[in-house]
């Protein structure tokens, strides 16, 4: 049963996903191959949050936030930026793997701020330097990726937390 929900979650997101990418939000056929498959997304990980006792419907959950959570990115071209955040941030990290070291208050607009808080920003320049990737690809896709990480964390600490306070351990 794990595999079907598994299978019927991935081949949605990966349908709204797709259609995302070559059509978009708004065309006459977007009920069909984004919305429908969005709310199946929801209604199976709802299904499997009553119906397994396991982390299992964690999984449905993280296949249902990523698919959110990389709409718009997919949407855009592969080298650019929409976004004004992203655009300050790669300011910074385009200067640190420039300079070879953090420089504050460097840049305009909202650069300068960003500075002063490098760790995540450190983090994206070495990620772009070591194995070559473009900056712009590892701005885009590098925040969502921690909202999962986030996402997960969450849950395996109210897990743990939960555990102990429902099953005490016996003494």
């Amino acid at each position: 049963m794990k595999v079907l929900v598994l299978s019927i979650m991935t081949f949605f997101s990966v349908t709204s996903v797709v259609h995302t990418y070559y059509v978009g939000y708004q065309s006459s056929d977007t009920l069909l191959r984004f919305w429908i498959p969005v709310i199946g997304m929801a209604m199976i990980s709802l299904y499997a949050i009553v119906r397994f006792r396991s982390a299992f419907p964690m999984l449905t959950i993280l296949i249902l936030s990523a698919t959110f959570h990389l709409m718009p990115y997919v949407r855009q071209p592969s080298e650019l930026i929409w976004y004004s955040d992203p655009i300050f941030a790669l300011q910074l990290v385009n200067n640190i793997i420039e300079s070879g070291h953090l420089n504050f208050g460097v840049g305009t607009g909202a650069t300068p701020f960003y500075s002063y808080y490098p760790l995540f920003y450190l983090s994206q320049s070495m990620i772009s330097i070591v194995p070559n990737w473009s900056t712009v690809v590892v701005l885009k896709y590098s925040m969502s990726i921690l909202n999962l990480l986030t996402l997960v964390t969450f849950y395996l600490l109210l897990r743990s937390c939960l555990t102990k306070i429902i099953f005490p351990p016996i003494s």
